[in-house]
């Protein structure tokens, strides 16, 4: 017999992940951010990254909702290898994933500048996604759109990072997809 506690920990569990991928569900990554910002002090510099895959609307049409979702499992697949336990990762719509940076990994790397750490680590998930195949037979590759902003410079509360970062994901889909973007204040004039 299972104890009560094991039982309520792996319900509770649950209801912060995103089943189908094992990250954090919508509703758990915005409050888990929130509360990890409102921590951060002036001085603290963190990235919000927003991606979304390319043509996956496609990917259901064609290859039927059963293969879209093996790519969803996927993409958490390369989040959690390309981020660190102290990263927050979230699937927060259909094919719609965040990424909340940490600054350990920035402090242990030793970059220059943290945007120079974030260009890093948005190259690293664009060459994950070109190395990554999937599907039964592993023909066929998917690719995903960045948008990244970084706090406190491009604004202190999760709302408008997620602004931000949103504007830069649209301007990596306007550019051709397969490719990222961090924000700057001139793309908030252009959109």
């Amino acid at each position: 017999i299972t104890p009560v506690s094991t039982m309520v920990t792996t319900l509770d569990d649950k209801a912060h992940t995103d089943l189908l991928t094992g990250i954090l569900n919508k509703r758990s990554f915005e409050d888990y951010s929130k509360q990890s910002l409102k921590s951060c002090s002036e001085t603290d510099e963190r990235a919000l990254i927003v991606l979304d895959i390319d043509n996956f609307k496609g990917v259901n049409d064609t290859l039927g909702h059963a293969y879209g979702d093996k790519v969803l499992t996927g993409v958490g697949d390369i989040l959690k290898r390309v981020f660190k336990k102290d990263d927050l990762l979230g699937r927060v719509g259909g094919d719609e994933f965040c990424i909340l940076l940490s600054q350990s990994e920035y402090a242990a790397d030793n970059y220059g500048n943290y945007r120079a750490f974030v260009e890093s680590k948005c190259k690293e998930l664009c060459r994950a996604f070109n190395e990554n195949y999937t599907g039964d037979d592993n023909n066929y590759k998917i690719s995903a759109s960045i948008g990244a902003a970084v706090f406190p410079h491009n604004g202190k509360a999760f709302e408008e990072l997620y602004h931000c970062a949103d504007i830069a994901l649209y301007n990596s889909k306007h550019n051709g997809k397969d490719t990222y973007t961090i924000f700057t204040p001139e793309m908030e004039e252009t959109k």
